[in-house]
């Protein structure tokens, strides 16, 4: 009887995630480095709209792993969370149906490709403390947008893609609410 009852509780326990880590509870896979949290994908293959949280595992998410998310042509849109320094190579490669990105002030590194073959992406907004850009991070039909004399702008004018800056777009919104 006492056996039946320890299992019974064990069993209890278990479901109702009381012992260990319920990884199953996140959609999201990931692995551990250093003292935050990579992003290496999601469970769902029909996530049409991402939103990465910025604590995984009650650690902060420092970084969207190389190839992540990459071939999800249902993708629409992600945000990426302020926590996030690094977007790895190839993290988002051919989300062809990607319209949309929220980019984190905080970012300081784009990887290889990391937005490659995203062909509906129209714009990012980038910020003065990207440091380093991969090659083909971004799509030629993007245009960046960030304040001037910046990494992404010197990446935007070697790589043929269009750059706008950021004081010239807030003007213009003046002008139209005007």
């Amino acid at each position: 009887m006492m056996k039946t009852l320890r299992a019974f509780l064990a069993l209890l326990a278990l479901a109702s995630g009381l012992l260990g880590c319920d990884a199953s509870k996140t959609p999201f896979t990931y692995e551990t480095r250093g003292e935050g949290v990579v992003v290496t994908g999601i469970k769902d293959d029909k996530v049409v709209d991402l939103k990465i949280p910025e604590i995984l595992d009650g650690k902060p998410v420092v970084a969207i792993g190389g190839r992540a998310f990459c071939e999800r042509p249902l993708l629409r849109m992600a945000i990426v969370p302020e926590t996030v320094e690094e977007i790895e190579g190839g993290a988002f490669l051919g989300c062809t149906g990607m319209s949309s990105a929220t980019l984190p002030k905080n970012l300081k590194r784009v990887g290889d490709g990391a937005f490659y073959d995203c062909k509906n992406l129209i714009s990012l907004t980038v910020y003065g403390t990207l440091t380093e850009i991969g090659e083909k991070a971004f799509p030629k039909s993007v245009e960046l947008i960030g304040p001037p004399e910046t990494v992404a702008q010197k990446w935007a004018e070697e790589n043929g893609v269009r750059y706008q800056l950021l004081s010239e777009l807030e003007r213009t919104k003046e002008e139209e609410l005007e």
